[in-house]
């Protein structure tokens, strides 16, 4: 059976070399790729509502670009969109527009991003180059079958739309040849995401994976996903073992007890996990390391449902299990920017301009009607790969935290306690949401109040619900990658915090509160003047 899969990885790496060895010629000058892609995206685009009012007929240069087409956010495209909605064509790009995917923003309100052909080729454009770097660094991963994270189905928000709303697939993402091979060597069947039950959906998935008995590579959004996912299978290891055919069966048990989830014992040949490593997934990697402690892990680059910044990169291969050394920047997908933070006021930073050790916002346009639109990404340069940068991902620059794909920001939670406030008339002096520390997938609200228990319970369970009006919060937690909210009271909270913020290189007069902090281990700082017990949200 290994001699299929070999085939198939086989071929489809020969289908990759052509796109990886372009890409390496790219990194030698991304300026000249970078400013290809520009004159391509004005040119087409000239004709359109928003060329029109932007005079981009005029635009000769990335300076004249820069004077005439402000840096934008969201906002700024609602109106077109909703005119694309109804059907009007040549609003944000002469190309018609395919479907829209919808996500949240830092803002809390979901938003449709426009997906054209021209869109999805430069997401190949990184997602082709990035495989075959995977391929040649590592081969154990190209062995045998693979699971990519496949979500269960779920209830979308309602649109009045001519054009379609969602991918069918993640492997839309893809291009023909690269859909049809992931299908051939997948481990868990894609039909698993028309399950509407995720108690079923997690029992077919978890049966699937342990009736794979070559398995080489995972590949994840989320490290808690996954952990998630091996902790439900060492939960019920004992009825899904029983579930295998006889074979599988008496394999598995020679490897390990009936009582007994080893990952590593029953899948040998797991030669890769992909996964979130940088920002706030860096400790919640570490879990997952001690669960597949000889695995390589490598993080994954920057992706985004507007765009791709960035991809893993590797020039040799490497023996080590964790990779941190950044991801190179995707210049052969759309025209990249940069907002230096030491000097927000200058001009954006060019692809090739970055300098090591400085950080940056990206600022991106895109094939699909986005221009010059402003991430809430922080990266920062880290060194060059020929003459592409290297970057790593910091954090969300607009106090966002995202353990599971929740997308929690400080709006959203500033919204949910004012909602629980009215409506309970509980004031706490100090409440700060902040992951505790060694309880993966979960978020603790530190609380100073003199309010009863009960008055606290009831105001938790109440921002709880308030936070589940966000699309993303609500599903991350009906995947059970994210746990309720539990709550800590805190004394002289205000003056720990702002102790740590001193100590930290903060002057008094700059410390500002704040509803979210994910930089600072805040249940070992705050236990040093509390011995409260946690109470969770029922």
């Amino acid at each position: 059976m290994n001699i299929k899969y070999r085939a198939l990885h086989w071929c489809h790496e020969k289908f990759l070399t052509p796109h990886g060895r372009r890409f390496e010629q790219i990194m030698l000058n991304p300026k000249i790729q970078q400013n290809s892609i520009f004159r391509s995206i004005i040119q087409k685009n000239t004709a359109t509502q928003y060329g029109r009012q932007h005079r981009f007929d005029s635009i000769d240069d990335v300076n004249s670009f820069r004077q005439q087409v402000p840096i934008s956010t969201y906002k700024d495209y609602e109106s077109y969109i909703d005119t694309i909605r109804i059907g009007k064509k040549e609003q944000l790009t002469s190309e018609e527009v395919t479907f829209f995917e919808p996500t949240s923003g830092s803002s809390g309100v979901r938003k449709l991003i426009p997906y054209t052909q021209s869109l999805l080729k430069s997401f190949n454009a990184a997602t082709k180059p990035w495989l075959f770097n995977l391929s040649r660094n590592y081969p154990r991963a190209f062995r045998g079958r693979h699971y990519w994270s496949i979500s269960p189905a779920h209830e979308q928000a309602t649109y009045q739309s001519v054009i379609p709303i969602g991918m069918s697939d993640d492997s839309e993402y893809f291009d023909f040849l690269s859909r049809f091979y992931i299908n051939q060597i997948m481990a868990v069947p894609s039909s698993v995401r028309h399950l509407k039950s995720e108690d079923e959906w997690r029992y077919r998935t978890a049966l699937n994976l342990l009736a794979c008995d070559n398995l080489s590579l995972i590949s994840v959004w989320s490290p808690t996903f996954l952990t998630v996912l091996f902790e439900y299978i060492q939960q019920e290891f004992s009825p899904l073992v029983r579930g295998l055919n006889r074979a599988r069966r008496n394999k598995i048990l020679t490897k390990t007890s009936e009582y007994e989830f080893n990952v590593e014992s029953i899948w040998p040949e797991l030669g890769l996990v992909s996964c979130w490593a940088d920002g706030v997934s860096e400790r919640f990697v570490e879990p997952l390391r001690a669960m597949l402690p000889s695995t390589p892990i490598q993080g994954k680059g920057l992706l985004t449902t507007e765009c791709v910044i960035s991809i893993p990169w590797q020039t040799f291969p490497s023996d080590k299990l964790s990779i941190s050394n950044g991801h190179v920047l995707a210049v052969d997908s759309h025209f990249l920017e940069f907002i230096p933070m030491s000097n927000a006021s200058s001009n954006t930073r060019l692809a090739h301009e970055l300098v090591i050790g400085e950080q940056y916002v990206p600022v991106v346009t895109t094939q699909g009607g986005l221009y010059r639109y402003q991430l809430q990404d922080l990266v920062e340069c880290i060194g060059y790969e020929s003459n592409t940068p290297r970057i790593k991902f910091i954090g969300k620059q607009d106090h966002m935290s995202d353990l599971a794909g929740e997308k929690l920001h400080s709006g959203l939670i500033e919204f949910a306690m004012r909602e629980a406030t009215l409506q309970t008339g509980v004031k706490p002096a100090f409440a700060m949401i902040a992951p505790p520390e060694n309880i993966p997938g979960s978020y603790c609200v530190f609380i100073e109040s003199n309010e009863p228990t009960k008055s606290l319970d009831s105001w938790v369970e109440l921002v709880e619900k308030n936070l589940k009006e966000s699309h993303h919060y609500e599903y991350a937690q009906r995947l059970t990658q994210l746990k309720p909210l539990v709550w800590r009271r805190v004394d002289r909270a205000w003056q720990s915090y702002q102790t740590k913020k001193q100590q930290g290189g903060m002057k008094l007069g700059d410390i500002k509160p704040t509803v979210l902090d994910t930089k600072e281990n805040w249940h070992t700082i705050f236990n040093s003047s509390m011995n409260s017990k946690f109470s969770a949200v029922s």
